[in-house]
Formats: C-alpha cells, structure tokens, sequence
C-alpha cells in the first residue's frame, strides 16, 4: 500500500475535499494554515504553545494534541528538507518523541502533498481558461468590442490568425460570420459559451447582451 494512503492528515482532508464546493480555497487555506502553525516568528503566547486548540478553526487538520510545538516544527522541518530527522535512535525510543517524529513525518508529507494538489488545481484551471474554438475566439474578439469589418478580411485575417495561434483561411472565412445572423460561427453553443465566459469574468452586460441575441437565433 503507497504510504501516502494511509497518512492520517491526507485522509481526513480528502474527506473534507468532498463535502466542499470552493476546493481550490480549501487547499488554499489549509497551506497557509500550515506554514502559520509551523512558523517559526511569535504567531502565539507561549502558553499556546503547549496546545493549540485554536487551529481547529481555520483548518482540517488537527494538532491540538501534540504537546511541545517547538520540538514537533524542528522535526517537520527536518524532514521537509532533509527527509529523515537528525534524531538519535535513543531519541526516537522515547515513545513521546517517536509519537511526534511520525506525526511530523506525516504533516511534511501532508504539506508536500498539497501543494502538488494546489499545482495540479491550477494547472487544470489554466487549461480549461484556453478550452475555446477557434470560432469561439472569434466571438470572444467581436464582443470585447474589436471592429472585425474596419480593415480588409484578407490582412486582418493575418494577423488575428498570429494572435489567436490558428489558421488563416479559416480565420478569413469566419471574420465574415462573427458580427450577425445564425450561422457556422454564431451557433447556439459557440454564443452559450462565450456568454458564459463573460459572465464568469463579471462582466455581464456582454453576457446579457450574447443571451438576448441565443434567443432571437433559436
């Protein structure tokens, strides 16, 4: 079984993860709450030190139970960077120090762990901000307001062709269909997206505008 499985921290958020909507805000959060708890600038009392009941507020994890923070964090930095504690095998036999030696094992794990899942949120949302259509692109250009019929359709197409990073023929051809009508371009689906990605960004006089138009078209 990957070790990861059965790390405790990673369990427990994933079944958070699934109660969520905003997951990104949730993976988001739980970092920064664990790079505070771990911090070592006076972020609490020093009678706080000694359990931090607090940390339950703002995170999934929970660690109210672990005693001397001070020694847990050395062991969490240790093995973020070294991967393996420079403890002592007399050290670890304490069974007090081998509790906080495989916790704080796990909570690196958990901390690496998330910020990979952080990575993989954002690159995922990253792809899909560029899942258009080459016709979608065009909509996308007439609604930002850009004059596709002020220059000649064969030079414009040129150029739009270079910043969209599609062909020119097919950008020639679809300059000609963006502005009116129902057409190859301006189909119900190519109009609701772009609506929808207007909409996304706030602002939706376009979007409001794009829906008025789906709706004359059907």
């Amino acid at each position: 079984m990957n070790e990861k499985s059965i790390n405790p921290f990673i369990i427990d958020f994933n079944k958070e993860l699934e109660k969520v909507k905003n997951k990104e805000h949730l993976i988001q959060n739980e970092i920064i709450q664990i790079e505070v708890f771990t911090s070592t600038t006076p972020q609490y009392s020093k009678m706080d030190r000694f359990g931090m009941c607090s940390n339950k507020t703002n995170s999934v994890f929970d660690l109210s139970y672990i005693g001397d923070r001070d020694r847990f964090n050395k062991i969490y930095f240790e093995y973020l960077i070294y991967e393996k504690p420079e403890l002592s095998e007399k050290e670890i036999s304490y069974s007090l120090i081998k509790s906080w030696y495989e916790q704080a094992k796990y909570f690196a794990e958990y901390y690496t762990w998330l910020k990979e899942l952080q990575k993989n949120k954002a690159s995922k949302t990253e792809s899909k901000k560029a899942n258009l259509s080459h016709k979608q692109k065009m909509l996308a250009l007439y609604y930002l307001g850009l004059d596709l019929n002020k220059y000649d359709n064969v030079k414009t197409a040129k150029i739009l062709s270079q910043i969209i990073d599609q062909g020119e023929e097919n950008t020639r051809k679809y300059l000609s269909y963006v502005s009116s009508g129902k057409n190859e371009v301006r189909t119900k689906n190519n109009l609701e997206k772009i609506s929808q990605l207007f909409e996304n960004v706030g602002i939706t006089e376009v979007s409001t505008k794009i829906n008025l138009e789906i709706e004359k078209i059907k």
